[in-house]
């Protein structure tokens, strides 16, 4: 009798084992499955949007943009079909909401940068950085406002500048933080470095060749063989400012570089831009121009008038750094305002990038401790 009820003791634990092992199987599944089919944010969709893109032509590089800035665009349902990413519905938290989408590859330079689109009506669509920057237009104070420029096509065309002493236009782009200049006619976006950074800053004569015109080491003015060309051919091939995906995001434009007398006061590019660079650049310098456009003082007209130093967030910049055009003989530097100097003085190396209209705006208000965050 007591062997029976050992054994039968010894069934009903062998029982209960196994029924916990069966529970305890359908418990991970359970919470597999939840974590399976967790709902992704719209931001994280995008990602894999972009990421699906990248291995769809990673097998197919004859299909990619040939040319700088060119364009070329694929679909979510082409992605859906080959398997490289699940329909929309699968991730999204909102189930009601149907969404269409593409990821737009472009090519810039050796890089490719894959920007996604995603359009789920009234719940989210993705907005593009300038679009953003737009939605916030003024008309006084410092801001965003809308000018009538020539271009480096030499075509007047709306153009949208940052203004002012304080305007709300740092964005983190790469290792450092930078500022919005303007955004084009084609809503591409000009940045220049923020402020000087100790680990990356450089210096360089503008140019300190010799001159046989002048018959001095008073160095050429001319951009496209300059020094300071170089020196941000080296910027560019370096890795310490821009990784190999913020230069997929860079849009290479021709340079405004005609000379600029001291005594001008149009400022609306006609004359820097009457004479560009035969190709593009993929690093600049900024314009004289654009660094009086900054100022509110309506004294401001000429490139030398002090006044340009008013009211001027570019100011914001503790060295003495190099503008883009020359004078006869001479270059433009800025610090608390703008002056003529030597070509072969060196001072820092102000970088200006434009960025690709496909830049996808994250997060941020455009403030120094909370800068617009791109993708």
């Amino acid at each position: 009798m007591n062997n029976f009820n050992d054994r039968t003791k010894k069934m009903m634990f062998i029982m209960l084992g196994v029924i916990g092992i069966i529970v305890l199987i359908i418990i991970i599944a359970l919470v597999v499955g939840k974590i399976m089919n967790r709902s992704l944010s719209y931001a994280d969709i995008e990602n894999k949007m972009s990421a699906a893109a990248k291995s769809y032509y990673s097998n197919r590089n004859n299909e990619l943009p040939l040319n700088d800035s060119e364009e070329i665009e694929i679909n979510l349902q082409t992605l859906v079909d080959n398997k490289l990413l699940k329909d929309v519905s699968k991730y999204q938290k909102d189930k009601n909401a149907t969404c269409t989408g593409k990821v737009i590859v472009t090519k810039s330079g050796e890089y490719y940068n894959y920007s996604p689109y995603l359009d789920c009506g009234d719940k989210y669509t993705t907005t593009y950085f300038a679009d953003e920057l737009l939605k916030n237009v003024v008309n006084s104070g410092d801001g965003l406002y809308k000018f009538e420029q020539y271009e480096e096509t030499k075509i007047k065309a709306a153009n949208f500048i940052y203004r002012g002493e304080y305007p709300n236009n740092y964005v983190k782009f790469g290792n450092e933080l930078w500022r919005v200049v303007k955004i084009n006619s084609k809503h591409e976006a000009m940045l220049i470095e923020s402020d000087y950074v100790f680990d990356t800053a450089i210096e360089s004569p503008w140019d300190d060749r010799y001159n046989s015109d002048f018959k001095e080491y008073s160095g050429i003015n001319v951009f496209y063989d300059s020094r300071i060309k170089q020196k941000l051919d080296s910027v560019y091939n370096g890795d310490t400012i821009l990784t190999d995906n913020d230069k997929a995001k860079l849009v290479f434009k021709n340079a405004c570089v005609n000379i600029r007398k001291s005594t001008d006061i149009k400022n609306d590019g006609s004359i820097e831009c009457s004479k560009i660079t035969n190709v593009p650049v993929k690093l600049s310098l900024l314009t004289t121009y654009d660094y009086i456009n900054a100022s509110l003082d309506n004294n401001c007209r000429a490139i030398v008038d002090k006044s340009c130093g008013n009211y001027n967030y570019l100011n914001k910049y503790d060295r003495s750094w190099w503008l883009l055009n020359t004078n006869i003989q001479s270059g433009y530097a800025a610090s608390n305002y703008a002056y003529l100097m030597e070509l072969p003085t060196s001072l820092f190396v102000r970088t200006v990038v434009v960025i690709s209209k496909n830049v996808v705006y994250v997060s941020g208000s455009g403030t120094q401790t909370d800068p617009y965050i791109i993708k």
